[in-house]
């Protein structure tokens, strides 16, 4: 709920093209401000890498603790498992953002009931197919609940792995996507007319 609206990000895109050099410098009040701090610091700039800095330093406290533990077998599923929660909940921002720069009504509410459908129907409709974490553990990592699936024989750490990298490339559509959009949202109007 606090990623910038639609506005602000297309205000933001759109007077980020007043550059004093090519190295993605941007001149506001005197101060010269670059793309990497703007898009840390600023509340008008996507909140992705903000959001992504906020899951690593997380990720680095709870792989300290999980490091910490004395049953070793289990510490490297852990991990990954950790690594594939961080990701869906990068994932989400990113999905997040995109449908709050979507032209409707009430993008919030859009962007909430998304969400929720995303986090809760995929655990459901594995329930509902009597597909449990124990019998069928592959299919759980691809689900909101990925640790329910962690077992000391289940699932292969190359099955999480695999989700790992599935989980990537789903991001990496993403935030094309959203780099897409806030491009096209970036050009004014008459840009548009005039070509």
């Amino acid at each position: 709920m606090l990623s910038p609206q639609r506005q602000s990000v297309q205000d933001w895109a759109r007077y980020r093209h007043q550059q004093i050099n090519n190295d993605e410098t941007t001149i506001v009040k005197g101060v010269a401000i670059s793309l990497k701090q703007e898009l840390i610091w600023g509340e008008k700039s996507p909140a992705l890498v903000a959001i992504g800095i906020n899951l690593v330093i997380t990720g680095l406290i709870w792989s300290s603790w999980i490091l910490l533990w004395h049953d070793n077998e289990i510490k490297l599923r852990a991990i990954l498992t950790l690594i594939m929660s961080l990701n869906l909940i990068l994932i989400y921002a990113a999905i997040v953002q995109l449908v709050l720069l979507m032209k409707v009504k009430k993008p919030a509410i859009c962007a909430v009931g998304i969400l929720g459908s995303l986090i809760y129907l995929p655990p459901i409709a594995l329930l509902l197919l009597s597909i449990s974490p124990d019998n069928h553990s592959n299919l759980w990592l691809f689900s909101t609940f990925p640790w329910l699936s962690i077992d000391l024989n289940y699932p292969a750490i190359a099955s999480m792995l695999i989700a790992i990298i599935g989980q990537w490339s789903v991001l990496t559509l993403v935030t094309l996507q959203l780099t897409k959009k806030i491009r096209k949202l970036g050009t004014s109007n008459s840009q548009k007319l005039l070509t």
